[in-house]
């Protein structure tokens, strides 16, 4: 393959992502307003670079106003839409956890354990041993 076909390949490679990012995330802004959500991290221009990331901090940021359950349905949606990653299912088991649906989370922290994230791996270990641990009520 010629330099100038590949350098034309990847240019169109790059297009086609960048317009992927951008509908995805048009999708994702668009399922957030759905669900009553004003989007914060998923509408700052830098979410057009890393999306996953964007969809990680709006999840955590609702986790975080004590919403778990849109946390979890937003890590839903974007998975539906094709995004996928281990910070992702992090994400989903401790909305899970949050929601007190320890069985669920501890089933997808028992696979996060072999995570080829290290800390993902770590953070899951971590999760299932404070599940282990007898509630002093």
């Amino acid at each position: 393959m010629s330099s100038d076909r590949l350098c034309s390949l990847v240019i169109w490679l790059r297009f086609d992502l960048g317009t992927m990012s951008a509908t995805m995330l048009a999708f994702l802004r668009s399922s957030c307003r759905g669900m009553g959500v004003q989007p914060r991290h998923l509408d700052d221009p830098s979410a057009v670079e890393d999306p996953l990331k964007a969809v990680l901090e709006e999840a955590i940021s609702l986790r975080e106003e004590q919403r778990p359950e849109l946390s979890l349905e937003l890590l839903e949606i974007a998975r539906s839409a094709g995004l996928s990653s281990d910070w992702i299912e992090d994400n989903r088991a401790r909305a899970l956890l949050a929601l007190g649906r320890l069985e669920e989370a501890q089933v997808l922290l028992e696979a996060l354990r072999g995570s080829a994230i290290e800390a993902v791996a770590e953070a899951a270990q971590a999760q299932l041993a404070q599940l282990a641990e007898p509630n002093d009520a």
